[in-house]
């Protein structure tokens, strides 16, 4: 089961918008949840759940979104049936008021029939939203690497898809032998937090997948997968966010 709350927040006070506020956020969503659960959730690597914010004008927008019926039914129900006015920041005595709130959800089944059995193009685009990084022996990693990129995706896709798990080191030597990075327009940034600058990017770019049709298909399904899962490492303090961008078969392009 995969879940997206959709909230727009008018902060009261001020506050003004950074990025690097999510993990504020991460702590106002815990407090939503049972003290059992946040900590279960506090001691297991990867997380069954993302959030982070966006800004558009003067409201800021926070996504949170769940990987699991578990998380989906302790996390995002919980918030959705109170339908709270309301969140507060407490160590900035800040409230975050909510002016709506929007739930979607669809299943695994239903996302691997609409992507992996559709028409994909070779070209597969995608949007880092807030800043990604990689973490490697102890070291941070900001420089897009396809085997990074789609290790990522892919460990997340077989600790959470109950049924539809993959051998994923098989199928991830294919993925990095026959994608390029074909154009990309990305800038460096940092993510603070708790005093900790973590080196990282954002941006626009594009893959192009060679090989043959189930690879090409599956590319597209585990980045459209990455708008529920996020990339790389603490996307559950806001980093990591993607967008999928649907292309269109290429004209007399063909996938077989």
């Amino acid at each position: 089961m995969l879940s997206r709350l959709t909230m727009k927040i008018l902060p009261e006070g001020d506050l003004p918008f950074t990025v690097n506020h999510s993990s504020l956020y991460h702590g106002v969503l815990m407090e939503q949840t049972d003290a059992e659960y946040a900590e279960i959730l506090h001691d297991v690597g990867l997380k069954p759940y993302t959030q982070h914010i966006e800004k558009y004008g003067d409201k800021t927008i926070w996504i949170v979104t769940t990987l699991t019926k578990e998380a989906k039914e302790r996390i995002v129900d919980r918030i959705y049936r109170k339908k709270p006015d309301y969140f507060e920041l407490k160590d900035k005595n800040i409230k975050l008021r909510v002016e709506s709130m929007r739930h979607e959800e669809t299943t695994y089944d239903s996302l691997v029939e609409k992507t992996y059995f559709g028409e994909n193009s070779r070209l597969l685009d995608v949007q880092f939203k807030t800043p990604t990084a990689f973490k490697s022996e102890g070291t941070y990693v900001y420089f897009p690497d396809v085997w990074k990129i789609f290790n990522s995706l892919m460990k997340k896709f077989n600790a959470f898809a109950q049924d539809s798990s993959m051998d994923s080191h098989e199928v991830l030597e294919h993925l990095d032998a026959y994608t390029k990075i074909y154009k990309y327009n990305l800038k460096s940034t940092v993510f603070h937090l708790e005093g900790v600058k973590i080196p990282s990017f954002m941006g626009l770019m594009q893959f192009r997948i060679n090989g043959p049709k189930e690879l090409v298909n599956l590319a597209h399904l585990l980045m459209r997968y990455g708008e529920y899962s996020g990339i790389g490492i603490k996307t559950a303090l806001g980093m990591g966010c993607v967008k999928y961008l649907k292309k269109e078969t290429e004209r007399g392009e063909k996938v077989e």
